[in-house]
């Protein structure tokens, strides 16, 4: 049966991979790249691969079954930024199968982390601003985006259903769009800790949604009111970290929403403190 993941499964599932996380030193020279992958299912006599590692910096394939009924595609990047997407069709009724279903799963894990201007082990708040889009076509298809810090959430969104769910350190928010600038968000973070980053994009086309695509795409860049001096931004090898190229409308909704969290992050914000708070 096929099933997007929804918000709760999103967590434990990152979750239980941000426990790799103690393994890595917070002033690592080289972050590694957790996963990179993509998996398909056709219908009829398939001639789709169940998994596809990515190779390199890209992957953009298209498959179609023998029959002609669907084809699924699956693209990712990770220059000028992280940004992943699947798109899959198939055709209303065939003759070999009254109810033709595709899906295409394209998933990358990664690290960030913000170097600080003191030693490794001291932590200071740092306000970021999340910048890309997310977007899901309809109730078939799902895009997910979290950042978790030793098992702990700390921003999400997640798009299925015909709206996004977004939590923003604690603060849990829905808009009633599956498609969503999510440019503006602030996020208080600290320095010298490994941030893991999960980027899912899935959809699943059959007789009644004959197409349908997700993606995700995000960059960061840190706050103006923020004086950056002598911090910088750290990813795993090959992940860039510029402005994408493609742009989303932005839901009426949202800037009120990125404001509210803004004054949210501010809150307790001071340039150069250390943090109270110890990653668990």
């Amino acid at each position: 049966m096929y099933t997007i993941l929804g918000t709760r499964g999103f967590f434990a599932a990152a979750a239980a991979a941000a426990l790799t996380l103690t393994s890595i030193p917070a002033n690592a020279s080289s972050l590694p790249l957790l996963s990179w992958d993509a998996s398909f299912i056709c219908a009829g006599p398939s001639s789709c691969p169940t998994t596809l590692p990515f190779t390199g910096g890209t992957l953009s394939t298209s498959y179609t079954d023998n029959s002609g009924v669907s084809n699924v595609t699956g693209t990712g990047f990770v220059s000028p930024n992280p940004s992943i997407s699947s798109t899959t069709t198939t055709t209303d009724t065939h003759v070999s199968d009254p109810n033709p279903t595709a899906q295409a799963s394209i998933n990358l894990s990664y690290y960030m982390l913000i170097s600080g201007p003191g030693a490794p082990t001291e932590h200071d708040a740092v306000l970021v601003d999340y910048h890309g889009n997310i977007s899901a076509s309809n109730f078939s298809a799902g895009a997910s985006v979290q950042i978790t810090l030793n098992s702990i959430p700390v921003f999400s969104a997640n798009s299925n259903n015909g709206s996004t769910t977004i939590y923003n350190n604690g603060v849990i928010s829905t808009v009633g769009n599956g498609t969503v600038d999510l440019t503006g968000t602030q996020l208080s973070l600290f320095s010298n800790y490994a941030y893991l980053i999960q980027l899912n994009a899935n959809s699943f086309a059959d007789a009644l949604n004959s197409s349908t695509s997700a993606s995700v795409d995000p960059w960061m860049s840190f706050d103006s009111l923020f004086d950056s001096t002598g911090f910088s931004f750290q990813f795993s090898d090959t992940i860039g970290n510029s402005p994408s190229t493609s742009g989303t409308p932005l839901p009426a909704a949202l800037p009120l929403f990125a404001t509210g969290l803004g004054g949210l992050s501010l809150f307790g914000l001071r340039r150069r403190k250390k943090a109270a708070a110890q990653a668990a």
